[in-house]
């Protein structure tokens, strides 16, 4: 009862490169995790009834809300990166920068679809823990015991399309790390799109392509 994605990473590669054509720059980045991101709202979980859900134990339940490939290696969906970008964007209004998020909506791309996760060296990541926590259940006022995945440590690469009309490799990489610290990924990040708080999620960029400091050089950090 795994929820399967399909590897389709590679089906922006002919649209990057129409935009190539047309003056677009591409800027690869490698991110680094700051704390854990915690995921507990995968779509196959959140279209199972109650009824199903009673018939996995609380360790079954919390491995189906973890993104994976077919292959077990641990994914996150692009647009979780790309709203937190958005909404940093938001935020350069106060700087004079008005109308610059719905630029960016327009005129910036990321990719992959699915930002695969992996270990300092490069190595696919699979491997995950998980949080307990207590809730309160109002119509008894009693307390349960859940679970919720957590992936603590993790890096992954990302592509973003831009044209260097409207902005550059800098601004990108410095609006990627404001969403990192201010807005993260996943379920209980530091802002939701609700305004509440969380402590998980955050990340940072470690490597830009735009600069002369070998990908090599930043593997094992």
């Amino acid at each position: 009862m795994k929820q399967y994605i399909p590897t389709t990473s590679d089906y922006l590669n002919s649209r990057f490169l129409a935009m190539q054509l047309r003056g677009w720059k591409r800027l690869d980045v490698r991110l680094r995790s700051l704390c854990p991101v915690c995921m507990d709202a995968a779509t196959y979980v959140m279209g199972m009834t109650e009824q199903e859900k009673s018939l996995l134990t609380r360790e079954e339940l919390c491995a189906l809300q973890i993104h994976r490939m077919s292959n077990e290696q641990i994914y996150f969906p692009i647009d979780g990166f790309r709203n937190g970008f958005l909404d940093v964007s938001k935020a350069y209004k106060a700087k004079g920068n008005k109308g610059l998020s719905g630029v960016l909506k327009q005129y910036s791309v990321f990719g992959p679809a699915y930002v695969l996760f992996v270990n300092a060296n490069d190595s696919p990541l699979t491997e995950w823990d998980k949080d307990i926590f207590s809730t309160r259940v109002p119509m008894s006022n009693g307390a349960i015991l859940k679970h919720r995945p957590l992936i603590t440590e993790w890096r992954a690469n990302m592509n973003i399309m831009f044209s260097p009309e409207v902005t550059d490799g800098k601004q990108i990489v410095e609006m990627i790390n404001e969403a990192g610290v201010a807005v993260g990924i996943g379920s209980y990040r530091f802002k939701t799109a609700k305004g509440k708080e969380g402590k998980f999620g955050g990340y940072e960029v470690i490597w830009r392509s735009d600069h002369k400091i070998p990908y090599e050089e930043i593997l094992g950090k």
